[in-house]
């Protein structure tokens, strides 16, 4: 570890400026620069030992004085200060060059409803009136000028949110549920002068709550004026950084903003002053004078092997004038933006993602490379100024050094983890035990029973971590992830109508006792795919977003039941004596574990038609012609799902485009005999030779698309209007009672 010598030039410094101040100390309250103001610093950093022993500077390093070494003085002799350390002049040229600014400012905002530029250009010619002015250059979100030949001032015009000065601290949001994540190790900071956005989370707060629950030390915030230059200073003692600041490129210079207003004796920062290792800013929006810092200002710096510095703010890594000064005294890696940003945006989709990736294990080369991959604009921020898009995008330096830095353990590759006694991968960067990871990913949520330890995915807000630890959605007209809840309850089945068939009738009460979920659409081609090397369909128009077709009932039943195997779930269906294909022999007999089965299922015919109703008594849930592909809106063909209009329970193509097949035998008078006075859970006869199907096709005339029509087909054959949809009982404790 790289030692630091800062103590010395501290000490030495302060005692210059007791001596320079005829008047003895500065006044009361104020936050003298290089001395933090107890009430701000030293409260904020009182859960952290940042310091090591009397050293308030951050490093024990003395700087090196052939590198932009400010002039600290002269020992205590009795004597004065040389020039140009005199506290009354220094005093007057930091207000010259503060009111230069402020009426720079003036002349801004009153050119700034025509826009950037005029108004940019209105300070300038305000700037060129003042002799004492020089060096004036703008990159376009900040104009700078030098005052007396040693005061580097920076005027930021194009700040992103309100500044410092109504800056009002928000408590930390609630702890979340641990990250998943191996425990952090080192000590972590968070700086921020600027509030959230509007309708933005707080994100700095998000941070420090992340490294926490990861195991860092982390100081409480320094938010506001508490972003002094001695707290900046402390930087250098850290293993992980975060700073989101107001910044901007000043002749080819990083400069960024500081909360600390210049007050007290000042006469110690001459030579920093004239070094540019530190100015002065303003921003348009805000009355207040800041303390900036320059690259200099970390010469003498020796940070943290492999730390991790993220620098939110505009300009960051417009060059490397900055990362380069700082990873030569030691830093990891400065990851920062390369043009002007909206911290707003840039907050919500950057900061919080990229930091919540790194706590999971991944290397900052390879979280930003699998960010980008699930999104191509991660990374990228674009704001508009003076008509014109300007974008950003994140990056970091060294690029090659870098990518490979941590901020705790983890993988990237299989290789990386051991493989005795247990097998390892590489599983959301953490090594990992390989049957508890296949544990996981059959799971989808929940805690792996392997190795509780494990955090097998936790579920959006609009689902629940079912009985069988799935995702799943948890009201009615909630579908996710192409599933949606049905609840139970009762309605009136069948109907009753001149024309119609009389295995329909009579209308009778039936009530459902088991909440299911059902598939949102029909089964498509793409996902019979995903289980079987042969696409048996006719049609190919819409390929994988097609329905599958030419599918007999033995096919559909065992996709169910390959589909429960693959996730892990009982298998509802038993085939005994059925032949290769199923069906094929005459003796088949399959037997069905019940409605309490944990798999996945056909619908009961029941079943099938409280979903599809939906709560209505009508013959269909809709307009016909809005909701269905029958014979006279569709093209003589299947087509893709998801189309028309759902019903209320968010189940599409229930009429028309293939009709679906259901678990029940068939038979005519079932109904007749068995719930004429009303029923509960009714399976269907409990033997046939025909097998029912519901809602029916593209080719089928209006009236067979009714939510009560009923048809019927030996289950060893199929057709290329016929297809299914797969549901799964829902079983306590999943949902509260409704």
């Amino acid at each position: 570890m790289k030692q630091q010598k800062w103590a010395l030039w501290v000490v030495v410094s302060l005692a210059v400026g007791m001596l320079a101040c005829s008047s003895g100390s500065s006044p009361e309250g104020d936050n003298v620069p290089g001395k933090p103001d107890t009430d701000t610093i030293g409260d904020t950093t009182s859960d952290v030992d940042l310091d090591t022993g009397d050293d308030p500077g951050g490093s024990d390093e003395t700087p090196d004085p052939g590198v932009d070494t400010p002039d600290k003085g002269t020992p205590d002799n009795g004597q004065e200060p040389p020039e140009p350390c005199e506290t009354a002049a220094m005093t007057d040229k930091i207000e010259a060059a503060t009111t230069a600014m402020q009426e720079a400012k003036a002349a801004y905002q009153a050119k700034r409803e025509s826009g950037e530029q005029e108004a940019t250009s209105a300070a300038i010619a305000y700037l060129k009136t003042k002799e004492a002015v020089s060096d004036i250059n703008t990159d376009g979100s900040a104009i700078f000028f030098t005052w007396a030949s040693s005061i580097r001032c920076g005027i930021y015009t194009a700040p992103m949110s309100s500044f410092v000065g109504s800056y009002a601290p928000q408590p930390p949001p609630p702890a979340p549920s641990p990250i998943n994540a191996p425990v952090g190790s080192g000590k972590a900071a968070v700086y921020s002068t600027l509030p959230p956005e509007e309708g933005s989370q707080n994100t700095h707060q998000e941070i420090r709550r992340l490294l926490t629950n990861a195991g860092f030390d982390v100081a409480p915030a320094f938010e506001g004026p508490a972003v002094t230059l001695e707290a900046i200073r402390r930087i250098s003692k850290l293993d992980v950084v975060y700073i989101r600041v107001d910044g901007a490129t000043d002749d080819e210079v990083f400069a960024f903003l500081t909360g600390q207003s210049p007050t007290g004796d000042l006469c110690p920062m001459a030579g920093e002053f004239s070094s540019r290792a530190i100015g002065l800013g303003t921003t348009v929006d805000d009355d207040g004078t800041y303390f900036t810092i320059y690259p200099n200002f970390f010469k003498g710096f020796e940070f943290k092997d492999d730390s991790l510095l993220y620098f939110s703010a505009s300009d960051g890594l417009r060059n490397d004038s900055l990362a380069s000064v700082m990873h030569e005294k030691g830093l990891g890696v400065f990851i920062g933006w390369n043009n002007s940003i909206s911290t707003g945006t840039e907050d919500e989709r950057t900061n919080v993602t990229l930091f919540e990736r790194l706590l999971q294990g991944a290397s900052l080369g390879a979280a930003m490379t699998e960010l980008k991959q699930e999104d191509e604009s991660f990374g990228q921020c674009s704001i508009v100024i003076d008509d014109e898009e300007v974008l950003a995008e994140l990056d970091y330096y060294p690029k090659l050094e870098g990518a490979s830095i941590r901020i705790v353990t983890g993988c990237d590759e299989d290789s990386e983890c051991l493989q005795e006694p247990d097998e390892q991968v590489c599983h959301s960067h953490q090594c990992t035990k390989k049957s508890c990871v296949l544990e996981c990913q059959q799971q989808g949520c929940g805690v792996s029973s392997q190795c509780p330890e494990l955090s097998c995915g936790t579920c959006a807000d609009n689902t629940i971590c079912d009985s069988n630890l799935k995702c799943m959605p948890k009201e009615i007209n909630d579908c996710v992830g192409g599933w949606c809840y049905i609840p139970a309850g009762s309605f009136r089945m069948g109907t009753f109508g001149l024309g119609f068939n009389d295995d329909e009738k009579p209308i009778h009460s039936v009530t459902i006792t088991r909440a299911f979920y059902i598939q949102e659409t029909e089964l498509t081609q793409g996902q019979w795919k995903l289980l079987n090397d042969t696409n048996p369909s006719h049609f190919n128009t819409c390929g994988d977003d097609c329905p599958v077709e030419m599918v007999d009932w033995f096919d559909a039943a065992n996709y169910a039941n390959q589909l429960s195997e693959n996730e892990g779930f009982q298998k509802c269906y038993q085939f005994s004596n059925c032949g290769t294909p199923l069906g094929t022999n005459l003796d088949c007999v399959v037997t069905f574990a019940g409605l309490d089965c944990r798999g996945y299922r056909l619908p009961t015919e029941a079943e099938w038609e409280y979903a599809a109703r939906a709560g209505t008594t009508s013959y269909y849930y809709g307009d016909v012609d809005e909701i269905a592909w029958y014979y006279s809106t569709s093209h003589n063909r299947t087509e893709r799902v998801g189309q028309k209009t759902p019903n209320a329970w968010g189940l599409y193509d229930v009429s028309g485009n293939v009709c679906e097949w259901v678990n029940d035998f068939y038979s005519a008078t079932y109904y007749e005999d068995h719930c004429k006075s009303g029923c509960k859970d009714p399976l269907g006869p409990s033997n046939g030779w025909q097998r029912v199907h519901r809602g029916c096709g593209f080719d089928f005339d209006p009236d067979e698309v009714r939510s009560a029509s009923r048809d019927k087909r030996a289950p060893n054959s199929g057709f290329m209007a016929l297809g299914f949809r797969l549901v799964r009982t829902v079983t306590e404790p999943e949902f509260p009672p409704l």
